[in-house]
């Protein structure tokens, strides 16, 4: 099982035939919950937006209170506009996922499908997040709060999703600086060296 180190990224063209896949296989239990419209936003403006879709059932989690981390997240990374959407999966989903796209027949914590170009002008990206794997490694990492943990993939996937890498140290350092410092921002303090 890949921590948050472990940086996954199947790549644009495979992403975005897996992502379609996966959402007709799970068409018939889609929960999604898209983000309001931002006051004062006009059409034509550029927006970070939002989505969650939960196909787990392990964590029952905030699913605005993860899109105002993910928007708040984007903006300090200088994101201007994106369309991202969070999967929450169990074990046994990302399993097939990983299995299936990254030839890994393992549980892992995060996925991360970046769909845009590089420098494109917005955004778009799938980001999946295991609650199993993150209920686990809460424990393992402290006991802090399995929301927290997710809160902490959700922010490595977006920090990929950035430009950051966590391949060699002195990239790993800093971006689990980055990590931090945005977990902080909501209340957010993680003990353990991920």
């Amino acid at each position: 099982m890949a921590g948050p180190g472990h940086y996954e990224n199947p790549g644009r063209t495979t992403a975005a035939r897996m992502i379609q896949q996966f959402q007709a296989r799970c068409t018939e239990k889609l929960i999604v919950a898209s983000p309001a419209p931002e006051p004062g936003s006009s059409p034509t403006a550029p927006t970070l937006k939002v989505s969650v879709t939960d196909q787990q059932e392990r964590l029952r989690l905030d699913y605005r209170w993860l899109k105002e981390l993910a928007r708040a997240v984007l903006a300090e990374e200088g994101v201007a506009a994106a369309q991202v959407n969070v999967v929450l999966l169990s074990d046994a989903a990302i399993q097939d996922v990983h299995r299936r796209f990254l030839n890994q027949d393992t549980p892992t914590d995060v996925i991360t499908f970046p769909l845009s170009s590089p420098g494109a002008k917005k955004l778009q990206a799938e980001i999946l997040i295991s609650t199993d794997t993150a209920a686990a490694a809460a424990t393992d990492h402290g006991g802090h709060a399995p929301e927290q943990e997710v809160a902490l993939y959700l922010v490595h996937g977006l920090l990929h999703l950035c430009g950051y890498d966590d391949h060699e140290p002195d990239d790993r350092a800093a971006m689990r600086q980055r990590e931090a410092a945005h977990l902080a921002q909501f209340g957010i303090r993680l003990d353990s060296d991920f």
